[in-house]
This record gives C-alpha cells, structure tokens and sequence, in this order.
C-alpha cells in the first residue's frame, strides 16, 4: 500500500534519500520501532548509523564492493565456509523444481558492528552460472572479432588491447578471461613496376608484422567463482532470526509491483512536459491512482478471502486467477459500451450492453451494486 510521495531532481541518488524517508515514514506512523527494509542504497555508513542510533529497524543488502563481502569470497574460496538447510519453497518460475536456501553457519559482522547473514539459493546458483557462462562465451566472440579488422576496427596493438579491455569491462569478466596479443609475420608480394602483370613482370617480398588476439577462460577463476554462485548477504540490526530476515525481504517483490503498474499500466513515461510544478503534479496523480489500485486489490483479495472463494476466471479464455490485479479488473471492463438514441436533441432511449458473469463477480467482491452500470 504505497503511503509516501515525494518527487526528487534526475539526478538525485538513492542513498541520500533513506534518511528523509525514514523520517517521513515515522511521522506517518508515530513510531519507530517498524522494519524498514531496502536495497543496497541504503547500505552507507552514516545512514545505517544515524538510523540506528535513532531507534531505526532495518534490513538492507550489502554491497558487493565492501571489504566484508571480499573477505566473504576469499573465504568461500578456500572452502572455509560452512552452509546448513535453512528454508525451502516452491520456485517461483519454475514450479516444478524446488528452492532451497541455505545459511552459513557463524556470526559474521559489518565493521560497524551490524549482523550479516549469508544465504544460498539453489535457484540463483543456477542462474548465476548460466549468466557467467553466457557472459565468457559473448566476451570471447567478441575478442574473435577484433582480429577480423574490419573497416575502421582496432588495427595496431595498442588498439586492439584497448578494445580487449573494453570487451572484458563490458561483460563482467576481466578475471575469467584471459588473453595475449601475439606478433605474427604477414607476407605480401608487390610488383616492382606499374601495369597489369605478365610472365615478365618481377616482384618484392614485403614481410608485414601484424598481431594478433588469442584468448581463453581461466579455468582456475571460473572455479573460484562458483563458490559465490547464488550467494547473497542481508545487514540487519535486529534480533529477527536468519529465516525470518530471509522471508521478510523476500517480500520486497510484493512492493515491486506498484512500480510495474506504474510504468506498464498508468504509462507514467514518457513526460511530454518542461515546468518542475506540472511534472510534480503528474507524479503526485499517478501515485493516487496506485493508491486507489492497491485499495481495488486489497479490497477483492479481502473479500475473496472472507467469501471462501479461491479463485475467479478474470484472465482471458476465463482462466482463473488466485490474485486478481487492477489491470485484470481494467480489462474486464474495457468492453463495456453504451450506446443513446437521440431525435434532435431529444435522448428517445439508451442502450447497455448487459452484466456478464465476470463483472457481476468482480463488482460483487468490490461491494459496488450493478445498476450503476444500467
């Protein structure tokens, strides 16, 4: 239920926002003692203390880049860590397979002294390794196609080593891959003499030295890397055990969704507008129309809940759904129509289309009565 606003400048970070949004959310509620969780952004070192010296409860990730994180790896590496069975759960794309989630075993601690829990999915062990390998082999076709030296490409070695090193950036991989640049001898016959060539036309042997790109996967990284292949680690400062941390931010994708509405839905983008104000104002209408879906939503969930019923055909072919979205409830009316009979300016007789089933249901569950559609 999204309950703040605030529009900010384009260039505005994430991590200068948490602060003031804290702040807000407390004067909201007349209390501190909520869990406020987010993603790494908030994981910056005055915000995490300034938040918990004021009574702040939170649950954030921990940046890859941090020193912990490192030594985290390094340990995972050298076979150092212990995981245990935490959790399992039905996948959440692949229904058929089951995710499990296991915990290291130990305290492990931010250098200012806040708890981290390190978790593994068995999920995203899979969709780690597929994603480094995919990631090697686009790396190493595109180092293959710099020694085709095609029309303006890299063709000295200093260009060709600047584009190899670009190539890694670009797809994450400077530590799996590696490659050497090799001098190879290039031998070209040139005429001596203008003119078409005959059986007496003399030629010159022209060596050209010209290098060339090999490269292959560091077969000893890549194994180091799959030690972190669905690893990921959670900084909290509260006593939550390591199961309820976990399932508490694995709720996150739930407020995700208001944000999917946003873009796909209400289509908040593109902005045809200049003025900050009228910018501001479209913000602040499409956040009560989140607002208003939510309360659709939760309002049909409630009374599905209440009513027993486990599901209701709104998706197209009347397919049922557990969890009907505003957008389902958009659709089910976008056909609606009404059609008036005039003569003159006299209206003789209107005409709508009558309720089907479905949006019977749904009005029902909305407690709204029907005839405001007759």
């Amino acid at each position: 239920m999204p309950v703040h606003f605030k529009a900010y400048p384009g260039n505005q970070g994430d991590d200068g926002t948490h602060w003031e949004t804290w702040q807000c959310l407390r004067r909201l509620l007349g209390r501190s003692d909520f869990l406020y969780v987010a993603d790494c952004k908030l994981c910056v070192k005055d915000t995490l203390l300034r938040l918990d010296k004021e009574g702040a409860r939170f649950l954030t990730v921990l940046p890859r880049g941090r020193a912990e994180a490192n030594a985290f790896a390094l340990q995972a590496a050298d076979c150092q860590v212990r995981w245990e069975p935490l959790w399992s759960r039905r996948a959440g794309r692949k229904y058929h397979r089951q995710e499990v989630f296991d915990l290291a075993v130990g305290l492990y601690q931010m250098h200012e002294g806040f708890r981290i829990y390190w978790y593994r999915s068995s999920e995203k062990r899979l969709y780690d390794a597929q994603d480094r390998q995919d990631r090697i082999a686009a790396a190493l076709q595109r180092l293959e196609r710099l020694n085709q030296r095609r029309g303006r490409g890299p063709k000295t070695e200093p260009a060709i080593r600047r584009a190899a090193e670009n190539v890694l950036s670009h797809y994450r991989v400077k530590n799996l891959v590696h490659y050497q640049i090799q001098l190879q001898e290039k031998i070209h016959f040139l005429q001596t003499t203008r003119g078409q060539p005959s059986p007496q036309t003399t030629y010159r042997r022209v060596v050209q030295t010209v290098p060339f790109l090999c490269a292959q996967s560091d077969p000893a990284a890549v194994s180091a890397a799959q030690t972190m292949d669905g690893v990921f680690p959670y900084v909290t400062n509260t006593d939550l055990p390591a199961l309820e941390v976990l399932q508490k931010y694995k709720y996150q994708p739930c407020l995700e969704k208001r944000h999917f509405l946003g873009k796909s839905v209400l289509e908040i983008s593109p902005v045809f507008l200049k003025k900050n104000t009228r910018i501001e104002a479209l913000m602040f209408i499409c956040f009560i129309a989140q607002l208003v879906a939510a309360l659709i939503e939760r309002a049909m969930r409630q009374n599905m809940a209440r009513r027993r019923i486990k599901a209701i055909p709104i998706l197209p072919e009347g397919r049922y759904s557990k969890t009907p979205s505003y957008a389902q409830v958009l659709d089910t009316f976008a056909l609606r129509a009404k059609h008036e009979l005039y003569q003159n300016d006299l209206l003789l007789k209107s005409f709508v289309d009558p309720l089907s089933e479905i949006e019977r249901t749904v009005l029902a569950l909305l407690d709204i009565d029907g005839t405001v559609y007759g």
